[in-house]
């Protein structure tokens, strides 16, 4: 009788087994990069990137042009605001509309791609916050910019 038991019982744990390695993974040849993991299927990204294989860094949303909305005044007259890729952070080049120039410098992106600070030596520094397709820049010599993605 001990026997049949322990025989009843083993044969259910199998059928277990084998049943439950019948079901799909859901997750089987799914590749979720840069910490990504998958869940049903679908890959849940690590903070700062999106796609649907976490391989788009936040940063490509923000490369691109953008104009100024508000905030131009007679001591800030920046009229557009453009993004590129850097070596290691963003290149970043704003157009003064007062005298058509463009100045260029390289801001440091926060891993989230919430906030960029950069530094034009000699001339102004600032913070930009990102809020999706805009932004508003905070600017050391009192003024503050905010733009609109094109």
């Amino acid at each position: 009788m001990k026997s049949i038991k322990i025989l009843s019982v083993l044969a259910l744990f199998f059928m277990v087994v084998l049943f439950q390695s019948c079901e799909d993974d859901p997750c089987e040849g799914v590749v979720c990069l840069n910490d990504g993991i998958c869940f049903d299927g679908t890959c849940d990204c690590s903070t700062g990137y999106s796609g649907a294989d976490c391989g788009t860094h936040c940063n490509a949303a923000l490369f691109g042009t953008w104009d100024v909305t508000r905030g131009i005044t007679a001591n800030c007259d920046f009229v557009r605001y453009s993004f590129a890729p850097g070596l290691g952070n963003i290149r970043i080049s704003i157009i003064d509309g007062g005298n058509g120039t463009a100045n260029n410098t390289l801001g440091t992106l926060s891993f989230d791609c919430s906030t960029m600070t950069y530094e034009f030596p000699g001339l102004f520094s600032g913070t930009i916050t990102f809020n999706g397709a805009m932004f508003t820049d905070v600017i050391d010599n009192g003024c503050t910019i905010e733009a609109t993605k094109q």
